[in-house]
């Protein structure tokens, strides 16, 4: 008999199909022999991780080495067979890590027994925590907003750069710390000015110099030729946030090179169940935490199974993880918040890139369409169903759902000026997954089916102004469809939800002051649902509920249909002052929420009259309010406070 798992650790890892060896038992006398069976396929309790090897190194690459385990009846390794080889280096990292491992042993026929399996162990590289800084600006004449070029920029420990034509100057690699820049040109007098670096940050500055006309009646006094106003940096958003850019997550191990998955190694996130892509953020519902693209909100952010995120990495610039407590910004949402930030589109040459493994397959392109155009295009379909089903005849469901998913986005940018562009995009996605528990009794057969498509269409603009101010427009559009279809017996479940979004973003940020920056903008949401529930009234479970997968429903059933709308729009404002020489930030906000629900029909009906609709509207201030000291270079100290809220699930309505 041919078996085939699924097995999930640190880094991907599928079991081939492998033929087990069992212990044999001689039967007694009179009995038949007991024909072998897995009743409980092994569980890796120690993982052990393999060095990347230093001669491979320099090529930079990822390396699969598949091998075959011996896995004995108390859960040590017996030995380790290279079946699929890396080359030498990597088959000797693997073998000696896997070595190592232990499992909690398989059992056959209920007792504790030896097996083989097929285990793929995957090598990327890590890449270090970024020790240095990264410093970028502008250099402008105050009176008339042109960019003064060939200024030179100098900072206190020998580095220096020289603004070009556009007036942009870039540093790399500043130790942390506070550094004294200097500008100067030959026809300007020298000035100076403070900077605070800190490792893995970009400072961005943007340095208005204004020229004085001279007194000539003061030729002999000193007098300054221009006077520096500091523009950045930007406004703190969010008092505890873990952001990670794309290039960083992509070489992390157990990402398989999908960016996005690098939010479940992040601070403050649990490991969902097998097979699930629910992000659990403090403990808090998956519901509860909020996931926005470029500001645009996303019903998930993995495709089931938890194998893929819904967008492809290639589009991804950086993904960031507030576990809670963030800023005025966002709101209707009681768990966390991920944000994720997509690149610009290639404006300088056309790039490509394609995959595919035993999971999906994948590809993206990107380049220059026309003058000033530019476009993304990218999209991913899963075959892990097709590749298992030549391979086994057995349901591989019943230990861990296969799911099917597709996804895809695409976007047009026109960027008439460096500071500015127009988008239009979108993005589709949709998942499939069944769960199966079979019985010869088909009254005990218990299955489960969930769907979820979603689609999202958007226009995005942006553009810095002249005081280093930026405006930021994006309103989007979208349609969401869930389908859940539970079955005990012969009496199927069906709950059907299909939504309607909408919504709008607008802000604008700048300096103030040279203490403080503001941001001040509108946040709008709103949605329409058209629900229908049949079958058992305790089923699809409601959150809160003790339940466990298979268990029986009520036998009350009932059918229902019915339409809700909700929404808000909130405007908000959020400052950030910096106090002590930049050392405590103090982030106060305010956010305004009026809200409205609307159900098309109240339950239980009033007497024998016909069910009448319900509308309820409420306005919320929502006060928040974050701090964080930087006590020394090493230890900093954050704090937030906030009040939130959060709509009901319209099936809950």
């Amino acid at each position: 008999m041919r078996r085939i798992a699924l097995f999930s650790c640190l880094t991907l890892a599928v079991l081939a199909p492998a033929r087990p060896s069992f212990a044999q038992n001689a039967p007694q006398s009179g009995e038949e022999a007991e024909r072998p069976r897995l009743t409980r396929p092994p569980k890796l309790s120690k993982f052990v991780e393999a060095p990347y090897p230093e001669a491979e190194k320099a090529s930079g690459r990822t390396a699969s080495v598949v091998v075959q385990i011996a896995i004995s009846a108390t859960g040590t390794v017996d030995a380790v067979k290279v079946i699929e080889s890396a080359g030498p280096a990597f088959d000797e990292a693997a073998v000696a890590a896997i070595q190592q491992f232990l499992f909690e042993p398989a059992e056959v026929n209920n007792r504790p027994s030896p097996i083989r399996i097929n285990y793929r162990y995957d090598f990327v590289i890590k890449e270090e925590a970024p020790t240095t800084a990264q410093f970028t600006g502008l250099v402008k004449n105050h009176q008339s907003g042109e960019a003064l070029a060939g200024v030179s920029v100098a900072l206190d420990n020998g580095m220096t750069a020289v603004t070009d034509d556009a007036g942009h100057f870039e540093v790399d690699g500043v130790e942390p710390g506070k550094h004294v820049v200097s500008l100067s040109r030959s026809d300007l007098k020298a000035l100076q000015s403070e900077e605070n670096f800190e490792a893995g940050k970009k400072v961005d500055a943007t340095y208005e110099v204004e020229f004085n006309t001279p007194d000539p009646a003061a030729k002999d006094e000193d007098t300054d030729d221009l006077e520096i106003v500091i523009i950045a940096p930007t406004l703190t958003k969010q008092v505890v946030s873990t952001k990670v850019d794309a290039d960083q997550a992509r070489r992390v191990a157990g990402t398989s090179g999908d960016v996005l998955k690098i939010v479940e190694n992040l601070p403050g996130v649990a490991r969902a169940t097998a097979g699930s892509g629910q992000v659990v953020v403090w403990g808090a519902s998956p519901e509860d935490t909020r996931v926005y693209i470029d500001g645009m909100r996303v019903p998930l952010l993995y495709h089931f199974g938890g194998f893929r995120s819904v967008i492809h990495s290639d589009l991804v610039r950086s993904v960031e993880l507030i576990p809670g407590g963030y800023g005025a910004q966002y709101g209707r949402g009681l768990g966390g918040l991920v944000k994720v930030d997509t690149r610009d589109p290639s404006s300088d040459r056309l790039h490509g890139s394609a995959a595919i493994d035993l999971i999906d397959a994948a590809a993206a392109v990107t380049g220059p369409i026309a003058n000033q155009v530019s476009a993304s295009i990218a999209a991913r379909r899963s075959h892990l169903d097709s590749v298992l089903n030549p391979v086994t005849s057995r349901d591989v469901a019943a230990f861990f759902p296969i799911p099917q998913y597709y996804d895809g986005q695409a976007r047009v940018r026109y960027q008439p000026a460096k500071n500015s562009f127009l988008e239009l995009g979108g993005m589709i996605s949709s998942d499939d997954v069944s769960r199966t528990v079979s019985s010869s009794d088909p009254a005990y057969r218990k299955q489960e089916n969930k769907s979820l498509s979603f689609q999202r269409a958007y226009v995005r603009y942006e553009s810095e102004t002249a005081d280093g101010g930026k405006v930021s427009v994006l309103p989007w559009l979208g349609w969401d469809r869930s389908t859940l279809t539970g079955r005990f017996g012969g009496t199927p479940t069906v709950l059907e939800v299909d939504t309607r979004d909408y919504g709008f973003r607008a802000s604008y940020r700048g300096r103030v002051a040279p203490f403080l920056t503001t941001e001040v903008g509108l946040d709008l949401e709103a949605a329409t649902h058209s629900a229908r529930r049949v079958g058992s009234i305790t089923a699809p479970p409601r959150e809160g509920d003790a339940r466990a997968f298979g268990q029986p429903p009520s036998d009350q059933v009932n059918v229902d249909t019915w339409d809700t709308a909700e929404g808000s729009a909130a405007p908000y404002i959020e400052g950030d002052f910096a106090l002590l020489q930049d050392k405590l930030h103090v982030v106060p906000g305010l956010r305004l929420e009026p809200q409205f629900t609307s159900v098309s029909k109240r339950v239980p009906t009033q007497s024998v009259f016909a069910p009448q609709g319900v509308y309820i509207s409420d306005t919320a201030l929502e006060p928040r309010l974050a701090a964080r000291f930087a006590a020394s270079s090493r230890v900093t100290i954050k704090a937030a406070f906030g009040q939130y809220r959060q709509a009901a699930q319209p099936e809950d309505l």
